[in-house]
């Protein structure tokens, strides 16, 4: 299961948090953090302050239209055919 984490920066007390995306703190530690990594001048000056399980979305669908799409998927579509002259 991945997980959220959130880091924050010592010297310029900026948090952030986990992300695909590279996001940097902009001070002189250059804290960055990227999905679980993080890299910064001075690690010591780095603090770890939470780490949570990541919230699964959410059908955007109800369960009636999810079984509509269902039976759709499964029709059969007719052949047309055509006489060639």
């Amino acid at each position: 299961m991945e997980r959220e984490y959130i880091f924050r920066c010592k010297v310029c007390n900026k948090q952030l948090v986990s992300a695909p995306k590279i996001q940097v703190c902009g001070c002189s530690n250059r804290m960055e953090v990227c999905d679980n990594k993080v890299t910064a001048n001075d690690l010591d000056k780095i603090e770890m302050i939470n780490a949570y399980p990541r919230k699964k979305k959410k059908n955007v669908l109800a369960n009636n239209d999810l079984l509509w799409q269902e039976s759709r998927k499964r029709r059969k579509i007719k052949k047309l055919d055509f006489e060639i002259r």
